[in-house]
């Protein structure tokens, strides 16, 4: 505790020291003044200076009482100035520097020069895609995609990024995805995070960010891509927000809503929201297990349904302003999940043949589950200059509760033996209990000659608290069985600080970043041999190089080293009982993982996207099944190493002034060296591919057929079955886009099937399961706005979304 004291008060002292840094050399100034048609000089105008191949933002001042501007520190080059005046007017020209200052004669501001395409306004200087040197920038608010849609369907225009039915957001057919709005974190996931998704208007998105590759600022932890949802920075003076609601049915009616409101006054900043989910949900599962050694068949039947499901999540939110450069925020998230699953599972037995059964087991498992987040935070933000330099201080805290208890009846029953037949039943009571404390500071300076500085420390502490008991009845009484019921404590403390440094040319950039973790763990359960303890430091380096060109044109270089840390219920070492024959469990043995990423993009036009990589993963998590007689056990372990090379494309058509194409496809080589029960090296070589296509219909109707396919892939490191899917969707727009109704058909031909299959060394599995991927859906929203447009909430980054990540895994 001592070292990290001192670490981060070392880290604090750099950063305030930091604040002062300037750097000084010879540059170029651009001066001039703004004036109306009429003469009249524009002070208080915002001129912005980009570079001209890809608008990268240079210098920003604001015009003086005169209309007078000056910009300093510039280097010789070729940029794009562009000046904001009253009324929504703007100025935009092009300038060579060649080594001499600049000074510009009388800059008047007409009206702007934005191009109007049948109600759809798009500026002549944004185009669709832009690389930027970490990220790829997707701009939604110059696109035809600005009115009438959502944040979820959104999601199908991003190059090499696809969301199913589920609500699973898959990036080049397999890599996990992590959704950020606003640079925050989206705790949730299937269902619920669609329904999130869905209450976000197109209209108040400005961009999306897609991070392939995350930078030292990001969480180690952090091994996939990173979406970030950016909103506009315009929301209203006094009242603006959305509601919406949605009818779905599969093989039972589900009901959703949502309401996002903003109310801005004086220095005040109000923002709330609320969702609600009321419905029935089904599983359906086929298990098919082979024992090799005594030649046993088992074919399993689960049916399980999930009642009662009223899923609730709301949020309320605050920001002050202090001054014109200091804001202080504070934040409020609840969500409650209750559901009640009630399950029955058949289990046939035959030896040799399968059409003889020798018995069969009757097995009913009525759940019920009250799931609990709370989240907060407070943070702070500093603005220290006019070129974009900020300071961000943050505490946050999550509380997560899981009640969950079982009651498990099964019957036993013999053909040949009538006279044979017994039962046996299990109670099980499983509290769970998580605490998430996380403090964090940022700053960001940006220094002369195109430097750029991030220095940041992190202090996270977790505690879990996990009681289950079990008892040989259908109800918790007396007969408490002492020798399965554990009681499970974990504590963790990560302590991390990191920094990068980039630098901006003409045409070339470049990003360096390191960010080290110090973790400690210490975890034990009243059972034997079950007690865990860790301290590690661990380095993780990040570089980005970029080589622009002209015409939309970027190549961009990009390597990382990450880590992947198991969820806090995987270390978990309880048994969950399904079924008599089918137990899941923790190890509290697992160990996290490493990473390391090379990729290579480059980006055609800004339009056409094209990416070559590879990623070496050690000791990975996956899950393993063992057996014991005929119980299989599903559990996890550090199994094996993996090397993975893909190239993906994204490439959109525009076919006619009604047909508009999005589409993207991925090979990958996935070699897999698996250390378990002995040496096994397996590898597969899978296509993933995606296509949607948008048409405009007469009397303002849009219509949206979706296909994707996938073969050939792992699940972890067993056989995932091809699959895939046709989705078609219609749209409709009323009230200037205020007002939008949506007909929704998910997999209308039964098109989409899911399984695995597992070859072990003693016994072969393979499961189909059966999920509501198919159904229908009618939605309605409704968006509205008043008032004067003024600036956004402060979009500041929270600091815990490893550790609550980690909750959902």
């Amino acid at each position: 505790m001592k070292r990290n004291a001192v670490l981060l008060t070392t880290i604090i002292i750099a950063i305030l020291l930091s604040t002062s840094l300037q750097t000084t050399g010879q540059s170029l100034k651009i001066s001039g003044q703004l004036k109306t048609t009429d003469g009249t000089p524009i002070p208080g105008a915002a001129v912005t200076l980009r570079t001209a191949i890809d608008s990268q933002l240079v210098k920003g001042t604001v015009s003086d009482s005169t209309g007078n501007f000056l910009l300093t520190g510039i280097s010789s080059g070729n940029y794009l100035l562009q000046a904001y005046g009253p009324m929504n007017t703007r100025h935009s020209q092009l300038l060579q520097l060649t080594g001499k200052d600049l000074h510009l004669s009388a800059i008047t501001i007409h009206s702007d020069q934005s191009v109007n395409l049948k109600e759809v306004v798009v500026d002549a200087h944004s185009p669709f895609l832009k690389r930027d040197l970490d990220r790829l920038t997707v701009d939604i608010e110059h696109s035809i995609y600005a009115n009438g849609e959502n944040a979820m369907r959104l999601f199908n225009v991003i190059p090499e990024v696809q969301i199913d039915a589920m609500g699973s957001i898959l990036f080049r057919g397999s890599e996990k995805v992590t959704v950020y709005v606003d640079n925050r974190k989206i705790q949730l996931t299937g269902q619920q995070l669609l329904n999130y998704l869905k209450s976000i208007p197109s209209e108040s998105i400005k961009s999306y960010e897609v991070r392939a590759v995350a930078g030292a600022q990001y969480d180690a932890d952090n091994s996939g891509a990173v979406i970030n949802i950016l909103l506009k920075n315009d929301y209203k003076y006094g009242l603006s927000g959305s509601a919406g609601a949605e009818y779905q049915y599969t093989r039972y009616s589900n009901y959703s809503a949502w309401l996002a409101l903003n109310y801005r006054i004086g220095r005040f900043t109000f923002q709330t929201s609320a969702s609600g989910y009321m419905g029935t949900q089904f599983d359906e599962q086929t298990e098919i297990q082979y024992y090799k050694n005594t030649q046993v068949y088992t074919a399993q039947n689960n049916h399980t349904v999930n009642k009662n499901i009223s899923y609730g999540n709301f949020k309320i939110g605050l920001d002050y302003k202090i001054n014109d450069r200091q804001v202080i925020g504070v934040n409020y998230e609840g969500t409650h999940f209750p559901y009640e699953p009630t399950s029955t599972s058949v289990n046939n037995f035959s030896t040799g043949a399968k059409t003889s059964i020798d018995s069969t087991v009757h097995t009913g498992n009525q759940k019920h589950i009250r799931q609990s987040i709370q989240q907060a935070n407070i943070f702070y933000r500093n603005r220290l200059d006019k070129k974009g330099s900020t300071l961000d201080i943050g505490y946050s805290y999550v509380s997560y509760d899981n009640n969950y208890n079982s009651a498990i009846e099964t019957k036993y029953t013999y053909p040949t033996l009538q006279d044979k037949k017994f039962a046996d039943s299990l109670y099980i009571d499983n509290p769970l209990t998580i605490h998430i404390h996380t403090a964090n500071i940022d700053l960001e300076q940006i220094l002369n000659n195109s430097w750029t500085l991030n220095i940041g420390g992190k202090y996270n502490a977790s505690s879990t608290d996990n009681n289950i008991s079990y008892f040989n009845e259908l109800s918790a009484g007396s007969r408490f069985d002492s020798l399965r019921s554990n009681h499970f404590l974990y504590d963790e403390k990560i302590f991390a600080f990191y920094g990068s440094i980039a630098k901006k040319w003409t045409t070339w950039s470049f990003k360096l970043g390191l960010r080290t973790e110090n973790t400690q763990y210490n975890g034990h359960s009243s059972g034997p041999g079950n007690g865990i303890a860790n301290n590690q430091w661990g380095l993780f380096p990040t570089l980005f190089l970029q080589r622009s060109f002209t015409s939309g044109n970027a190549l961009t270089l990009a390597a990382s080293r990450s880590i992947s840390r198991p969820s806090y219920q995987l270390l978990n070492p309880f048994e969950d009982i399904q079924n008599p024959f089918y137990i899941e469990k923790g190890n509290p043995a697992l160990l996290p993982y490493y990473s390391n990423a090379l990729q290579l993009s480059y980006l055609l036009h800004s339009t056409y996207n094209f990416t070559l990589g590879y990623k070496h993963t050690s000791k990975a998590i996956n899950q393993v099944y063992h057996n014991y007689d005929a119980v299989i056990i599903s559990t996890y372990d550090n199994v094996n190493n993996a090397d993975d090379i893909f190239v993906s494309v994204s490439i959109p058509i525009h076919v006619a002034k009604w047909w508009d194409i999005s589409s993207s496809a991925t090979l990958r080589y996935v070699k897999l060296a698996i250390n378990e029960g002995g040496y096994i090296a397996k590898d597969k070589f899978s296509q993933d591919g995606w296509i949607s296509n948008r048409f405009k219909l007469p009397a303002g109707f849009y219509a949206e057929l979706v296909g994707r396919y996938g073969r050939n892939k792992f699940l972890g490191i067993y056989d995932w079955k091809p699959q895939g899917s046709i989705d078609l969707n219609f749209k409709k727009s009323l009230l200037h886009d205020k007002f939008t109704a949506t007909l929704n058909f998910a997999d209308p031909f039964n098109l989409k099937r899911i399984g695995w299959e597992a070859n072990e060394v003693a016994f072969t599995r393979n499961v189909t399961n059966r999920i509501p991927t198919r159904y229908f859906s009618i939605g309605l929203s409704y968006n509205l706005s008043k008032g004067k447009k003024e600036a956004n909430r402060e979009n500041v980054q929270r600091n815990d979304n490893d550790e609550v990540d980690r909750l959902n895994k």
